[in-house]
């Protein structure tokens, strides 16, 4: 999903140029194989948006279109927690043995941070995404699309059924093909 550089909400304007589309690498050995993997992290606009039930809103608020042609209305609290969605890929990229866990709804989720805004007591942040194959590139690295389907602070925790490393994940979805 391709995002307008900022977006006017109540008078003020959001910066949304971090979550402009990024591509990280790095190297994983699978199964005594070395491979080099590349994973373009993009995200959606649930990132930064709450699903609108139709009540009025003040005049002036921002709304969003997602992916399924839902209307959502612009939160400048998700949008302020996103800002730390670069650099949490970029660390686990770096580190790519950092667990990752497959939910309930067939997608994985990561990293439960405190963060900046601070978050309401008991809540944690939790990121959700889907991997898939892209393709191979030139240089034989295999290049993997991850799309963040969402994130947002929650008090409760998610089920989740199978926990791995990070680059373990990148691996087995590079080598399904």
């Amino acid at each position: 999903m391709k995002h307008p550089s900022k977006i006017t909400h109540l008078g003020i304007d959001y910066d949304l140029n971090h979550l402009a589309q990024r591509t990280v690498s790095f190297d994983w050995t699978h199964l005594n194989k070395q491979m080099k993997l590349a994973v373009r992290v993009r995200y959606s606009n649930h990132c930064y948006s709450l699903e609108h039930y139709g009540q009025k809103e003040p005049e002036g608020s921002c709304f969003v279109t997602d992916n399924s042609n839902r209307s959502r209305l612009f939160c400048p609290t998700r949008h302020g927690h996103s800002l730390c969605l670069p650099d949490l890929f970029r660390q686990i990229s770096e580190k790519p043995t950092h667990p990752v866990a497959l939910t309930a709804e067939d997608n994985w989720s990561i990293f439960r941070l405190q963060l900046v805004p601070p978050m309401q007591a008991g809540e944690k942040y939790w990121v959700f995404f889907r991997v898939k194959l892209n393709s191979v590139l030139s240089d034989g690295s295999r290049l993997i699309d991850l799309y963040v389907e969402s994130a947002y602070p929650r008090t409760t925790d998610v089920v989740t059924f199978r926990r791995l490393p990070f680059g373990r994940l990148i691996a087995e979805i590079a080598l399904r093909g």
